[in-house]
């Protein structure tokens, strides 16, 4: 099975795990669940490019922090949003990293889509 599909198998679970929990069971762990979910998809993503998959192999120190930081950036996003969904807008200060990230991570990306 290719990682992409793994991930995206994975991702699938946890989000439909993480919706009932909210839902109908009105539990907070679904909350956590979803940071999962994010970061399966993310990878899922990522590896379904086929440059990434060549860096991989022969790069792997630097893809695995490619991969790495990408995923920090969507977990960042989703506590930040969790955090003003319940009122917390001192969260917003979670926005500096992140515009950070996304700075240093513009141009490997537009490396990985051309």
């Amino acid at each position: 099975m290719k990682k992409n599909s793994m991930f995206l198998i994975l991702g699938l679970i946890t989000t439909v795990l993480s919706k009932y929990l909210q839902f109908y069971s009105s539990s907070k762990i679904g909350d956590v669940i979803v940071l999962f979910s994010g970061a399966f998809f993310v990878c899922s993503i990522i590896f379904s490019f086929p440059k990434f998959n060549f860096n991989y192999e022969t790069k792997k120190t630097e893809s695995v922090l490619f991969l790495v930081q990408s995923v920090v950036v969507v977990l960042l996003f989703q506590i930040m949003m969790i955090f003003i969904v319940n009122q917390y807008y001192i969260s917003l200060v979670l926005l500096i990293p992140i515009l950070i990230l996304i700075k240093l991570l513009i141009p490997k990306w537009k490396y990985l889509i051309k």
